[in-house]
């Protein structure tokens, strides 16, 4: 029973200090995406509205 609880353990522990990696990066992402979409929806506000300002900044 060592061996195969040690082999047991080496896996949830490598998979424990992997998540946390893999849920910055898709907080990230998401934050990326929600700045982009924010960007565009800028963009089509400043064209429905004629404020040239808003579609250059964007």
């Amino acid at each position: 029973m060592g061996s195969g609880w040690t082999t047991m353990e080496t896996v949830v522990t490598s998979f424990v200090n992997e998540k946390p990696n893999e849920l910055l990066q898709l907080k990230k992402m998401q934050l990326e995406q929600e700045e982009s979409i924010g960007l565009s929806v800028r963009k089509i506000d400043g064209l429905l509205h004629g404020d040239a300002s808003e579609i250059t900044a964007a």
